[in-house]
């Protein structure tokens, strides 16, 4: 059982951070140059280089990637993959990381307003009923799928008026053994210590110390 599991939360993991070899919802097959390219933005969130990410997505996607729709021209799938990464590198970076002018950076309205860009990202990629498809701009997920449920919340946890909704989101998920990623065990961990649940804490940063990659840091403050 618990095999089968770790199978369903290492495939959801995948889904968001590395693109499939063919197009979700009928799209055109992806053996080119962003498939590689978007793979090294993902591969360097992992690893906590958020700039370096940022860097080769706008490489990789020359045009506004920040912009609810591509431009004229482009490629949807590539553009949407691209939206999500910077949202997922927001997240990771407390808006530290700069996406845009305005969005993300030294300054406490810009960290801010990169945040609340990144929840309203997350959120129109993510269906709004329970087990139906959201297939936009190319790209299909489902609302209970774990790896952006989980990415969500970590971006939530970083808005106090959120934090309820993102300790509902991580719990949930931890409590059925579908917990994405060390980074969302780490964020549970915080927000069980910010309640008072210092037993739950612990357990939860263990958890994300036994999954933790190099890069990933267990011990965080919200």
């Amino acid at each position: 059982m618990r095999k089968a599991i770790a199978t369903v939360i290492l495939v959801s993991t995948v889904s968001l951070l590395s693109p499939a070899s063919t197009r979700a919802c009928g799209g055109k097959g992806l053996w080119g140059p962003e498939h590689d390219e978007l793979n090294q933005a993902a591969r360097s969130i992992e690893r906590g280089r958020h700039g370096e990410a940022v860097a080769q997505v706008r490489r990789t996607v020359k045009t506004a990637a920040e912009s609810a729709s591509p431009v004229a021209g482009a490629d949807p799938w590539v553009h949407n993959r691209a939206r999500q990464l910077l949202a997922l590198a927001v997240a990771r970076s407390a808006g530290a990381v700069t996406i845009a002018p305005g969005l993300g950076g030294k300054r406490k309205e810009h960290r801010s307003a990169a945040i609340t860009w990144a929840i309203s990202a997350m959120r129109a990629d993510i269906s709004p009923r329970t087990g139906q498809l959201a297939c936009e701009l190319g790209q299909c997920r489902t609302l209970d799928d774990p790896a952006y449920t989980g990415a969500l919340a970590e971006a939530l946890a970083l808005v106090e008026d959120s934090r309820p909704e993102a300790y509902r989101l991580l719990k949930d998920l931890g409590d059925h053994d579908l917990m994405p990623t060390a980074q969302s065990w780490a964020v549970l961990a915080a927000l069980h210590r910010q309640r008072g649940e210092l037993e739950a804490g612990a357990v939860a940063l263990e958890r994300c110390r036994q999954q933790a990659a190099k890069g990933v840091r267990c011990d965080v403050t919200l």
